[in-house]
């Protein structure tokens, strides 16, 4: 039984970020919310990469933390990029799978991931452009629902056969992952020049050391690091845990600064859907409007809608702007990974009453955080 519904829930996932396992049965795609008239005006537009499509893919967080280095590498002074997740999806398999068996299937087994795990893998194995290792989509759409079963159904036979007593055994994941994306190149050439994966990042100056997790929870001691109890977290990640009004506050300086903030967030929110992510008061809101009121969120009740689930770990995505309505009020602007035919070709606005009732942690380069602030969090 404890099979059936691992495989039920890895279905669930397959195709998309959301952690809903009772969702079980395939449905059709839902129809896209009337087009309207984008009412935003952008106040900071950072550089950024062009919108991809996941497709039926849990790797939003793959796409969130890879479009977040490109622009990193851009504000640099970098050459604009297209550098592959299904690089960093493919290691962070491997990793899961191998630690599944290691803690005797004691852990998710999803596709499902949070922003440290890209830094996480850029470290431990390098990055890669797109040309050089595309993932085998079918199409230009990736579809990794028969890849998920066949990972779960290896990792769960090694569990309860012991065949991970052979030596070997974990040669059998790079099987499937080579067949389904293909097998990972050693060396490749860019402009001529022959690169390692690991070279390669060194070269664009992609380090894990450079970037803080930040979040905010009444539950922990603030100024202190903790990991956050959300099931994507495998990697078991600290974050800095900071007060709700100093977390938005140096989301607003980093992007006033000019860097662009990884973003792991809820959306299952009503509102998502038409591009503008906001918490209305009147229950008759219709989504991709701009509402008369928000809910005031604060530390209190953020804490209750984590602890009661209305607040959950579903999507990673990138922030690369701020913007107002007609109205005077400021929005994060947020490049999504759904491509370009959804919300506002790609993009989404969120405010900050959703910010501050919704976002679960931030990846940001550490040189756009107070120092001071840095050094009093142990």
């Amino acid at each position: 039984m404890k099979k059936i519904l691992l495989q039920l829930a890895v279905v669930a996932v397959c195709c998309g970020c959301a952690q809903e396992a009772a969702k079980v049965q395939e449905q059709e795609p839902a129809a896209e919310p009337q087009k309207i008239e984008n009412p935003m005006v952008d106040s900071v537009s950072l550089a950024v990469t062009p919108v991809k499509d996941q497709a039926r893919t849990g790797t939003c967080w793959a796409y969130g933390g890879v479009s977040m280095l490109e622009s990193e590498v851009m504000r640099r002074g970098g050459e604009e990029l297209n550098l592959s997740e299904m690089w960093v999806a493919r290691n962070a398999w491997k990793e899961k799978a191998v630690k599944y068996v290691r803690l005797n299937g004691r852990m998710n087994l999803w596709q499902g991931g949070e922003l440290h795990d890209v830094l996480y893998i850029v470290d431990r194995y390098g990055i890669v452009p797109q040309s050089v290792y595309e993932g085998n989509s079918s199409d230009g759409q990736y579809d990794h629902r028969e890849l998920c079963n066949a990972m779960v159904d290896c990792a769960e036979k090694m569990v309860e056969e012991k065949a991970y007593k052979n030596d070997g055994w974990q040669d059998e994941f790079d099987k499937i992952l080579d067949e389904y994306l293909g097998v990972r190149p050693e060396t490749f050439e860019v402009d001529g020049v022959e690169y390692t994966p690991k070279s390669y990042a060194e070269k664009l100056g992609l380090s894990g050391d450079d970037f803080v997790y930040l979040t905010s929870f009444a539950h922990h001691p603030y100024y202190e690091e903790f990991s956050i109890e959300i099931p994507d977290n495998w990697l078991g990640e600290k974050s800095i845990n900071l007060p709700l009004d100093e977390l938005l506050a140096v989301m607003y300086s980093a992007v006033e600064q000019g860097y662009t903030i990884g973003l792991g967030s809820d959306i299952s929110e009503y509102s998502y859907g038409g591009g503008i992510c906001v918490l209305p008061t009147d229950e008759n809101y219709v989504k991709g409007t701009l509402p008369a009121e928000e809910i005031a969120v604060d530390e209190a009740l953020r804490l209750k809608w984590f602890d009661d689930r209305t607040t959950v770990d579903d999507h990673i995505m990138h922030i690369v702007g701020l913007s107002y309505d007609p109205q005077g009020r400021r929005y994060f602007k947020v490049k999504d990974s759904g491509g370009v035919s959804r919300n506002f070709d790609g993009y989404c606005y969120i405010s900050e009453s959703f910010m501050r009732g919704k976002v679960i942690e931030i990846a940001v380069n550490r040189a756009a955080v107070d120092p001071a602030l840095l050094a009093r969090c142990k």
